[in-house]
């Protein structure tokens, strides 16, 4: 555009020379010659400049797509690694706390073995070595084994509780805000329950207090079927 406002100028400036004779024309031509290559030699230059500006934006721009690609493709690895594993893990805990817990028990009649079917017992008993000592000279060897026996189970309930909140904790990042919440919401009605009935056999409670225990079998199940649900969901949408 400039170079045509120029051509206009040059050609009325170039007739108004035409009268003054033929060294003014050459003169003329000259200068025109040489602001023609003036002009396009500064244009070539302002195209290249604006070429290699697009072309570092271009790259940038590149850059960073490709910057977060690669980390939301490490981010869904990452999920993909921690949902199964972290619902492995809540499985353990809510069926060994569940067991634990339900009104349901039994145990083997202790006091009923004879001598060669309780050192069998014994053996596969899991009791420590001073437990069994204690046991075979215990007068009501049900009671003892039966106590013995919760707090192997309380111990066994509260590893698989830790280790569930542990590895939600930690992971936590890296899990949608929905499951995250899900996973928290059953770690803490999981081991509520948990230590509501370590605090009734502790305290020998009569009653016992079963509100935290209650709400886990009124809740429980369903809040992990919904859960299941959508760590299908997510891990099958994401695929």
């Amino acid at each position: 555009m400039i170079a045509d406002v120029l051509q206009n100028v040059f050609s009325t400036i170039g007739a108004l020379l035409v009268a003054g004779g033929g060294g003014a024309v050459a003169t003329w031509l000259f200068l025109k010659l040489f602001a023609e290559r003036w002009l396009n030699s500064k244009f070539e230059r302002q195209l290249q400049s604006y070429k290699h500006a697009q072309e570092r934006e271009i790259e940038e721009l590149r850059f960073r797509i490709n910057s977060l690609f690669d980390r939301k493709t490490k981010l869904h690895q990452r999920e993909f690694e921690i949902v199964p594993e972290a619902w492995g893990r809540l499985v353990e805990a809510h069926a060994h706390v569940k067991a634990f817990t339900s009104y349901m028990q039994s145990y083997p009649d202790v006091n009923r073995m004879n001598p060669a079917q309780f050192e069998e017992f014994l053996k596969d008993s899991k009791l420590a070595t001073w437990q069994q000592t204690e046991l075979r000279a215990s007068g009501d060897k049900n009671k003892y084994y039966q106590k013995a026996r919760f707090h192997q189970r309380s111990s066994e309930c509260r590893h698989h509780c830790h280790e569930l909140h542990v590895y939600v904790k930690r992971n936590g990042i890296f899990l949608p805000k929905e499951l995250k919440s899900a996973f928290t919401t059953l770690d803490d009605l999981i081991f509520g329950a948990l230590i509501e009935h370590e605090i009734n056999e502790e305290e020998d409670m009569i009653p016992k207090v079963r509100k935290a225990v209650k709400a886990l079998d009124d809740k429980g199940q369903q809040l992990l079927d919904e859960l299941e649900l959508s760590v299908r969901r997510q891990m099958w949408e994401e695929s």
